[in-house]
């Protein structure tokens, strides 16, 4: 008796051991429903603005890997599988240096996010108010297609998912701001601002 169920333990380890070895081993962490680890903090969009101060590849690459990774950690939080956020986390390696991979990453974490309802409250602000927001995902930009206008003017708050945005200033239909400039939108809320030509 002893010994048939010694074999039978045996070859159910045998079995689960050659099943996990055939799996996919998962390194992003795991979060519980409501439990976040963001280190962020509105730190992509810091280290965003210091890139624009500074136009430095390398800064621009390290930027957007943080961006990247931190849209993984806010997916993770709101059902993004351990297998997708892990992808996240090795493009956060490669996809920074590469637009046009950049781009097809960061609009495939905007579409994830809207699936999600991942949704940022963004604060849009001019010196002098009344100027018309429009915007463009990485991706948009890259297969031009026409930009997005916020019915409000500044200043004003609205939601958008989160993802890499170029975002500028109008007024009468003229581009008042850096229309190439790319902004991070990433955390529970953030602070815009566009600053104008004179």
């Amino acid at each position: 008796m002893r010994r048939t169920a010694l074999a039978f333990l045996l070859v159910a380890y045998a079995t689960s051991a050659g099943t996990q070895s055939d799996q996919c081993v998962c390194l992003a962490p795991t979060l519980k429903p409501g439990e976040s680890k963001l280190r962020d903090t509105h730190g992509t969009l810091a280290s965003y603005n210091d890139w624009y101060r500074d136009p430095v590849p390398d800064k621009l690459h390290k930027a957007r890997g943080r961006y990247i990774t931190t849209a993984a950690e806010q997916l993770a939080r709101h059902g993004l599988s351990n297998i997708d956020a892990q992808y996240l986390y090795e493009e956060a390696r490669y996809a920074p240096a590469n637009e046009e991979r950049f781009a097809k990453l960061s609009d495939r974490i905007t579409v994830a996010a809207k699936q999600r309802g991942v949704l940022c409250e963004v604060t849009f602000s001019t010196r002098h108010t009344g100027a018309v927001i429009n915007y463009q995902t990485v991706g948009e930009r890259l297969r031009n297609e026409t930009a997005h206008t916020l019915p409000a003017t500044t200043n004003c708050v609205t939601k958008l998912p989160i993802g890499a945005y170029f975002i500028w200033a109008s007024r009468d239909s003229k581009a008042t701001s850096d229309i190439n400039r790319e902004i991070p939108i990433i955390n529970d809320t953030e602070s815009v601002q566009l600053q104008e030509r004179k």
